[in-house]
Order: structure tokens, then C-alpha cells, then sequence
């Protein structure tokens, strides 16, 4: 909600162009068949010799002296599907440099974020969820290609079982060491990132979770936006900022203070509260721009609402803290609120305000937005993974019809015509 932030603002729904208004998802027919690929947008070697890492490739398997070399994999996740509706899920590698196939991998999931430049072997190896590993054998597929089952993680990221933090490969022989192409490749050269080729089928879904289905907004262009987090959520075209709340530094450092002073950790959650109360009264304030008639606070992610009148909204609160932990609230790149809305099929969606909307993967009916800290771009860094660590904060919103509206007037953060 701050200006002038690049990518670490407000929210709410994924998309492509399109023209003034909403328009509904069109989505997969209930019972078609389909497949879907998903490619890896971050991978790193973690070895205990503390080597360097090669850019174009990854290594998995065990070092002589019978230590694990790690493979670490992040997929970008898609959205379409939940996790009762896949049928099969497949990771998709190619070996380098003539490198032997292995027949087996040890795979498992990853509890944390991680960096391919910044973390550590003794830190990555801390992020495997020992209890997710497993032992799978592999496939050789036409062109080189090996590949590994991986239904059983894609489920338990989508149904929000676990957050999609990435997967890890490792070897269970000493000696042993596999050299597979990275999620990185030189612009024109041949197409060997990893992937995920899934099979699923669309089921009957009930439609009864909110008001309204999906709905595409546009990224912001030269003289025009497509909104905000906050604004998305609200169904409206001019972004709205923390600042048009008006809540005031002295006031957030003293509930931030006091709330920590308290309870370690509870700050985030103070002003929550606070930005959440502000918030409602903006809302209020500009009712008839916003043609908005009611906006209610309800106690969690599944509270009962009039899906014909309402639908859920979901905000959390995140702070920047520096080396010394120390907020400084004079800056508006020291902390930050975050909107999702949640569709008619029980899935959520977000923007973020130089991206156009998306629909969050790995949410659905039944999954609390409220279950893993939230990251303040689509694809996190250091800096904006797991950025949104307060409670989550829930509210049933009224809105009168179909379109988005402009509650400011015609201004210059008008919708991008088609």
C-alpha cells in the first residue's frame, strides 16, 4: 500500500489483460481431463565441503565420506486444481555431461526458505522434513529425461498441508554423486530446467463460498493502474495506501512497543488489529464510491456468510526488521499490510501492485489462508519471503454489483483498456 514500491505492497488476484470491469475465469470444464507443467524457478547444490556452486547444474547424492549432497528445488506451483482433483504428478530432470542415472533418489520436503547464494549446507540441511523423505526410483524418459514420482508433495501443497517451500534430492550410497541440468539456462539455448507434468481432472465444485468468481486486473502501465492489494480486495481501481488510513508513526511505534514489551512477537499482531480498525473506517468513509454497504469483522477463514450478498476478505501485517530490530515506522519501507479476497470455488486471490492478480496456489475450501506466513511477492527473496507473519485478520465485505468501481472518479490509475 506504500507508493512507489516496486514489488513488496498490496494485493489480490492472478491475471492476464483485460478490459474495464470483471470478468469470470474460464477455467477448466468439471470432469475434463488435462495436463499442466509447472517449471522450476530456483535450484542450488548444498555440499558439506562448502564448494561452489554451479550455476547450470545440480548435484544430488552422497560424498565419499557418506555425507548428503543436496539438490534443492523450487517449483512454481499452479493454481488451477486442488489437491483432490490430481491424478498424478511426475518431477522431470536431465543428467549432464554424460553423468551416470541414478536408479533411486531420496527425496523430501523443505520446512523453510532458502537462498541459492546465501544459505549455508549446515542451514539447508536443517530444512529437510525427515519425515516427508522416502526413497523413489526413477524413470528414463524419451530425450534423456529421467523422472521421479511426485504426486504425494503435490497433494500436500495444494490441500495446504505443508507450505511449498521446495523439494530436495539426495543420494543414499557414498560415492555416489549425480549432476542433473538447473532451473537456469542461457536465453535461446535448449530447454532442460526441471519440471512437473501433472495430470488432474476438474471436479464439481461448489459455488457457494463468496459473492464473486475469479476475476483478471491488469498490471499497472504508464499513467494507469490496476490496482493494489487493498483495492483489489475491495473490488476497486485506485490503489489505496497505507497512508490514506491515517495512522500515525508515533502511535504505530508506541502499540508495536508496548504489544512486544509484553509478549515477544506480538507486535506484528498489534497492528494488525490497529491497521484493521483503520481499515473498516476507510471503508466506511468512502461507502458510496466503493458501493460498498457493509464491511463486518468475522472470526475466521470458514465463518459463515451470505454468499449471495458477501465474500471474505483476509489481511496480515508485516514488518522490515533491520540487524538491530529496530522498527523505524517514519519509513513506509518498514512495514506493510497484505489483502486477499476469496473466490465463489473457496480458492483466494491476490495483487501485487506492478503485477497483474493471481489466484494463490495451494488455496481452497477448507485451507486457512492463516496456515504459513505469507511472502510479499510472487516469487520470494530473501526480503520478501515469509514477509506477513501476523494473525490473519477475516472480514465479510457487501459490495453492490459486477464492476469494479473507481471511488476516487476518474483518475489516473484508470483501468488499461483492451
Amino acid at each position: 500500500m506504500r507508493k512507489g514500491l516496486l514489488r513488496h505492497g498490496l494485493c489480490l488476484l492472478l491475471g492476464l489483460v483485460l478490459a474495464f470491469g470483471l470478468i469470470s475465469c474460464g477455467g477448466t470444464a468439471p470432469g475434463r481431463k488435462t495436463e499442466e507443467t509447472w517449471l522450476g524457478n530456483d535450484s542450488a547444490t548444498f555440499r558439506p565441503d562448502g564448494g561452489e556452486d554451479e550455476f547450470y547444474a545440480m548435484q544430488a547424492g552422497m560424498s565419499d565420506d557418506g555425507d548428503e549432497v543436496y539438490a534443492f528445488l523450487r517449483l512454481d506451483l499452479g493454481a488451477d486444481f486442488l489437491a483432490g482433483e490430481i491424478t498424478d504428478a511426475r518431477l522431470f530432470f536431465k543428467p549432464m555431461g554424460g553423468a551416470p542415472s541414478p536408479k533411486t533418489l531420496r527425496i523430501a520436503m523443505v520446512t523453510g526458505f532458502w537462498n541459492s547464494y546465501f544459505s549455508s549446507y549446515d542451514e539447508a540441511k536443517a530444512l529437510i522434513d525427515e519425515k516427508s523423505a522416502a526413497t523413489v526410483s526413477l524413470r528414463g524418459e524419451p530425450g534423456g529425461w529421467l523422472s521421479l514420482p511426485l504426486t504425494d508433495f503435490v497433494k500436500a501443497w495444494l490441500g495446504g498441508a505443508a507450505k511449498n517451500n521446495g523439494l530436495a534430492l539426495f543420494g543414499e550410497t557414498a560415492g555416489e554423486l549425480y549432476r542433473f541440468a538447473s532451473s537456469f539456462i542461457d536465453e535461446g539455448s535448449e530447454e532442460t530446467r526441471p519440471y512437473v507434468k501433472l495430470s488432474a481432472a476438474v471436479g464439481d465444485r461448489p459455488l457457494d463460498y463468496g459473492k464473486y468468481p475469479y476475476a483478471e486486473a491488469v498490471p499497472p502501465g504508464e499513467g494507469q493502474s490496476g490496482g493494489n492489494c487493498i483495492s483489489y480486495s475491495l473490488r476497486d481501481l485506485n490503489p489505496i495506501l497505507i497512508e490514506n488510513f491515517g495512522g500515525g508513526p508515533d502511535e504505530m511505534k508506541r502499540i508495536y512497543e508496548e504489544a512486544e514489551g509484553a509478549v515477544s512477537g506480538s507486535g506484528d499482531d498489534a497492528l494488525a488489529e490497529y491497521f484493521a480498525e483503520l481499515i473498516a473506517e476507510y471503508v466506511r468513509a468512502n461507502a458510496e464510491g466503493l458501493r460498498i454497504s457493509q464491511i463486518r469483522r468475522i472470526e475466521d477463514f470458514d465463518s459463515k456468510i451470505d454468499p449471495a450478498k458477501e465474500y471474505r476478505i483476509v489481511m496480515r501485517f508485516g514488518v522490515n526488521l533491520p540487524d538491530e530490530d529496530v522498527v523505524d515506522f517514519t519509513d513506509p519501507h518498514s512495514y506493510d499490510c497484505h489483502f486477499r479476497a476469496q473466490l465463489n470455488d473457496g480458492r483466494w486471490a491476490q495483487k501485487f501492485p506492478t503485477e497483474a492478480s493471481q489466484i494463490v496456489p495451494c488455496s481452497g475450501p477448507g485451507i486457512s489462508p492463516g496456515a504459513f506466513p505469507w511472502d510479499s511477492d510472487y516469487s520470494p527473496t530473501p526480503k520478501t519471503a515469509n514477509y506477513y507473519t501476523s494473525k490473519a485478520i477475516y472480514f465479510a465485505v457487501t459490495k453492490e454489483g459486477d464492476e469494479l468501481t473507481r471511488h476516487r472518479g476518474e483518475t489516473r490509475d484508470r483501468a488499461i483498456e483492451p
